[in-house]
């Protein structure tokens, strides 16, 4: 007998129940009126089972299982109720209800399911029981045993782990049992993998195949294994295991022992290892001593003759430790610093020998290349510090040595660059003498007219010299011949010559002998250069730097060198320097006068070499300025092409270029100077005074030349010129002063750029800005990921932020978390439609929430991806719909509880009837009582009905995939097919009963369907959603009733409950089929009602 406790607030429904549940004799039921009642009946006398009403007074069924669940445990209980909203019996399931039956219907099949249920929950929780001692009994005997054992089910689920494997592998058993997939494998393997006790399931062939190490003892199988683990320490472990078997005698899962034989294990094995070990030492080190004898000896010839090639290479060499401590220098490099060996051994740093004022740039070099383990790509020049104390130049390059990938030390190569330097300076030097050269060189052909117009005065005196000049257009080499004869003439000198001298006067070149000279010298080479200090009395007018006459050339004298054999006899000797500046440029000699030489020879052969000398100068100075002649004439062809170009561009500029002298009046300007202030020419302009013709507010040139005084130039001033019919003209100028000569200002030049859109612009920036900070509206500029750009003035007083803070701001900051979770979604929608419109919720400061409703759109600001989005309060709107909300939540609770009471009123009305009937034999009562049943089922259905329609508009609508709905409502046995992918549509969360309502039609009205197409299509403007089926369709008269509530052959409520569901959102149903071809409904969502999701195309 099973003890049923029934508790309901009804008296009737209490017994009307007891009567049907104990009819069979199985069920004994007790009742009780209220939830306190029952609990305390509970505690009188022991209850098999619960079965409670909902809704009751003080404590409602919800309630009263959370007190039995705390109270008495498990105890089974059935949720019996008039209530079935999804709300409930989600929580009753989440409380722990073994079952829940919705009152309602036939009395006499309701509650025979009603006693079934009980007869289930009560046999199913004793089966439990039953089930969790068997497995306490078994979890003892096995947590007793030494080994460590554990078991599994077919399934390869822990069912137990006593407390010896606890100990071997570290794992509590609450943290294994119930775990699979070979979790148990892990504390041993480190990996899940089949184990011992995984293969009592397969068959002895796969074992004997596969796993020769396992072997049998009837069903049990045996094996030793060494592992790493378990608890991180190597073991060497024995397994058993072997089937376990239910009472039928099926294998129900398996158990293992594993016992620890590692000490035996490790005895055996080192007893074993120990002379193995000592056999193969002593070979081992035999060879190894061999080997590094011989590696050794190669090792040392090696280094060797790297020491060898290093001391021979003109580099310096060396090697350093990441200290900077020098490990090896070679031969080159300790010279050159004044170095030892012994030094190095001492110990020396790379450092110590660079000069100070190197040094720490030779440190953080060092340091980067270490750090960087790349060379250095050049050589760097560094002042080298002897050991002596004495510096001298060098270049070094350096390189990481790199060992194993790492960096051990620096190497690198040293290169005295002394000589290198030396040279440097003496290219300077001779740059500059040679820029005083061209200096002295112009200096000279002044001197040259000079000297011209005193020859051309002592024209008589100097008649000889005329000749230069006739021969001037004559190759170098005859005037030089001619010089050598006419000085001989001058001087009645047989012998002559002419030898130039190099720039620093150390070496003398012969350019010409006399006739008579280059006959009587038989010297057959005859030297051309002769070094200056080499030079016997001949070199001693260099020397002293004045004319020398040597009249008894026979006579001793400490400065003759002597001559070689073959060169003429020599009496008399004259040469004189010829000078050009403090510099002397040639010697001319003669000799064997037959007179003595005098002043007078001086003086005339001076006269005659200084004209030679300023002929041969106009000569060379000519050939230069004919250069120049020729580079000044491409250098002024380039001027006036560039000049043209420079024309072109100016002319054909839009912006206004002009020019006007110090007194303010135009004296240039271009074409659009003309065009832009609206004149005929420039010759209407050319002349006037800007600040009077042309400025729009003359006053104001003042403050202009004030500025541009101060710099000399103005950039991006803006003033208004002024047109010729009037009218102000915008714009830009830049503007600088132009000099005369003598530094005086000639005028002002420079540009005019129309700003015309530019203010215009801006003024229509300043009316949007003025728009935004006085619209009632929020205004945001950000980026998708929040980063506010831009907020008006209204976006700060609806937040209760400051401008500075609220730009501070993250936009994604001030959602709420319901909001915050789309975000990503939204801004995807937006990169697919470009605009999209959604209610949010957004934190203010004080930490309340903002409803708001934002429309916003993807768009571009300063060149970034920007969302600009507008939203406006909508408290106002929140607040109304809430009341309305609220309104309908307390007439749908009053609904709630008059349906209900009325319903379990119905229900006992129709259960007494069906009593009445097993014990009414009359017809004609029977007759009644049938009636009065259907009539009572009747009203159960409209009772039925208004449960349904109090839900309709009760949520807040939202947006729901279409597609989903569709294959949610459909039928196993119809052929469903529909192309409404990625479309969402905006309805009250009861849409899907609109499908399912036009489904279950189909299938009941339709006699023959086995086939339902859904079809989508959309305009800008609408969505059309088709559903139509092969069935018999509807008729012409009933296209419109059957949305009518109450018509039809069912409940009447199917089609009129869609149409009501879909109204709430605007959208549309009709029915627009033919007639024995199949029903055909449409759907119309209107705009704004439905949208694409991702990966939709449009």
């Amino acid at each position: 007998m099973i003890s049923v406790l029934y508790v309901d607030d009804e008296k009737v429904l209490l017994d009307l129940t007891r009567v049907f549940l104990e009819r069979e004799g199985e069920l004994n039921v007790d009742t009780a009126e209220s939830a306190a009642e029952g609990l305390r009946k509970i505690k009188e006398s022991p209850i098999d089972i619960i079965v409670s009403d909902y809704q009751m007074p003080d404590m409602d069924g919800i309630a009263f299982l959370k007190e039995v669940r705390k109270q008495f445990g498990d105890i089974p209980f059935i949720l019996f109720t008039g209530r079935g909203r999804e709300e409930v019996v989600i929580e009753a399931i989440n409380n722990g209800v073994d079952f829940y039956i919705q009152k309602g219907g036939d009395p006499k099949a309701q509650f025979a399911e009603l006693a079934h249920k009980i007869r289930q929950a009560v046999t199913r929780q004793k089966a439990e029981l039953l089930r969790i001692e068997s497995e306490k009994r078994l979890a003892d005997i096995i947590n007793f045993l030494p080994d460590a054992t554990f078991a599994i089910d077919r399934d390869g689920c822990v069912i137990a782990w006593n407390r010896a494997i606890e100990e071997m592998t570290g794992i509590p058993s609450k943290e294994m049992m119930g775990k699979g997939n070979y979790e148990y494998s892990l504390p041993f393997y480190g990996t899940r993998r089949k184990i011992l006790i995984d293969l009592v399931f397969e068959p002895n062939e796969i074992i004997e195949k596969n796993y020769t190490h396992i072997f049998h003892e009837k069903d049990i199988l045996i094996a030793d294994t060494t592992l790493p683990r378990p608890r991180g320490m190597k073991a060497t472990l024995m397994g058993k295991a072997s089937p376990l078997y239910n009472s039928s005698g099926d294998i129900v899962g398996a158990i293992e022992s594993i016992r620890d034989i590692s000490e035996r294990q490790r005895t055996e094995d080192e007893l074993r290892v120990a002379y193995e070990r000592i056999a193969a030492n002593e070979e081992e080190l035999r060879d190894q001593l061999d080997k590094l004898t011989s590696n050794q000896a190669a090792l040392n010839e090696s280094e060797r003759r790297f020491r060898e090639l290093a001391d021979l290479l003109p580099q310096g060499i060396y090697e350093s430790d990441l200290s900077g401590r020098i490990m090896y220098g070679n031969r080159l490099a300790l010279e050159m610093f004044g170095y030892s060996a012994e030094d190095l051994r001492r110990g020396l740093n790379a450092f110590s020998v660079i000069a100070p004022v190197d040094r720490e740039r030779a440190i953080t070099i060092f340091r980067r290349v270490i750090e960087t383990g790349a060379p250095i790509k050049r050589d760097e020049d560094y002042s080298g510090l002897c050991k002596d104390g004495t510096t001298f130049p060098v270049s070094i390059f350096s390189s990481p040595i790199i060992r194993d990938s790492k960096v051990i030390g620096m190497r690198g190569v040293i290169i005295d660059i002394s000589e290198r330097k030396k040279n440097e300076e003496y290219l300077i030097a001779m740059n500059e003498q040679l820029a005083s050269a061209g200096e002295q060189l112009r200096a000279q052909y002044e001197a040259l007219a000079r000297n011209e117009q005193q020859i051309s005065e002592s024209e008589k005196r100097l008649s000889y010299m005329l000749g230069f000049y006739e021969m001037s257009h004559k190759p170098e080499k005859d005037l030089l011949s001619y010089a050598i004869e006419g000085a001989g003439a001058v001087t009645a000198s047989p012998l002559g010559y002419l030898a130039f001298l190099n720039d620093d006067e150390t070496e003398l070149t012969m350019y010409a002998w006399s006739r008579t000279a280059m006959e009587e010298c038989s010297t057959r080479e005859k030297p051309i250069i002769y070094p200056v200090a080499k030079t016997g009395l001949w070199g001693e007018a260099v020397r002293q730097r004045r004319p020398v006459i040597t009249n008894d050339y026979q006579a001793p004298n400490p400065a003759k060198k002597g001559y070689p054999e073959g060169h003429p006899h020599i009496i008399r000797h004259m040469n004189v320097p010829i000078m050009d500046g403090e510099h002397i440029v040639m010697v001319a000699g003669v000799a064997n006068k037959p007179s003595d030489y005098s002043q007078f020879d001086i003086q005339g052969l001076t006269l005659l070499m200084q004209g030679l000398w300023q002929v041969l100068l106009r000569r060379r100075t000519e050939e230069e300025l004919r250069h120049q002649c020729d580079a000044l004439a491409n250098s002024e062809l380039r001027v006036r092409e560039s000049e043209e170009h420079y024309r072109t561009i100016i002319d054909n500029i839009q912006d206004i270029v002009y020019r006007s002298d110090a007194a303010g009046n135009l004296t240039m300007i271009n074409p659009s100077f003309v065009i832009k202030l609206g004149y005929d020419s420039a010759e209407e302009c050319i002349g006037k005074n800007i600040a009077d013709h042309f400025w729009f507010y003359p006053e104001k040139r003042k403050e202009f030349l004030e500025e541009l005084m101060k710099s000399g130039s103005v950039t991006d001033y803006e003033v208004l010129l002024k047109k010729r019919d009037g009218t102000p003209l915008p714009v830009s100028t830049s503007t600088h002063l132009y000099y005369n000569r003598d530094g005086t200002i000639a005028g002002v030049e420079g540009i005019f750029h129309d700003i015309t859109a530019i203010r215009d612009a801006q003024e229509q920036i300043q009316l949007l800005a003025n728009l935004n900070d006085t619209s009632p509206a929020s205004i945001v500029v950000h980026t998708p990921g929040g980063e506010i750009l831009y907020a008006n003035e209204r976006t700060y007083q609806m937040h209760g932020w400051t401008r500075e803070e609220f730009m501070a701001l993250n936009l994604h900051q001030l959602d709420v978390p319901d909001s915050e979770q789309k975000i990503q979604e939204r801004v995807e929608m937006l990169r697919t439609r470009g605009e999209v419109s959604f209610d949010v919720e957004h934190y203010r400061k004080d930490g309340t929430k903002l409803p708001l409703h934002v429309t916003a759109r993807l768009t571009r600001w300063k060149d970034r991806e920007v969302i600009l989005s507008v939203s406006t309060d909508i408290t106002e709107r929140k607040n109304a719909e809430n009341a309305v909300r609220e309104a309908n939540r307390k007439l749908n609770l009053l609904s709630s509880i008059t349906r209900h009471d009325v319903a379990n009123q119905l229900m006992i009305l129709v259960g007494l009837l069906e009593v009445a009937s097993m014990k009414e034999s009359d017809p004609e009562i029977s007759d009644l009582l049938t009636k009065m049943n259907t009539t009572a089922l009747t009203i159960r259905h409209q009772i039925d009905f208004t449960g349904t329609y109090q839900d309709l508009g009760i949520h807040t609508p939202g947006w729901f995939r279409l597609d989903e709905i569709i294959e949610g409502a459909g039928y196993r046995e119809i052929q469903l097919s529909q192309n409404c992918r990625n479309i969402e549509i905006f309805a009250d969360p009861m849409f899907n009963r609109v499908f399912m309502n036009l489904f279950e039609n189909a299938i009941r009205h339709g006699n023959r369907v086995n086939r339902i197409t859904v079809d989508c299509s959309h305009t800008p403007d609408r969505l059309l959603v088709i559903i139509e089926d092969n069935g018999v369709g509807i008729p012409p008269g009933e296209k419109e009733k059957i949305f009518e509530k109450g018509y039809g052959n069912h409940t009447g409520f199917g089609l009129f409950l869609a149409r009501e569901i879909l109204a709430i959102t605007g959208c549309t149903i009709r029915e627009a089929g033919v007639h024995g071809t199949g029903a055909r409904f449409e759907i119309t969502v209107p705009k704004g009602n439905f949208r694409f999701s991702m990966g939709s195309v449009e």
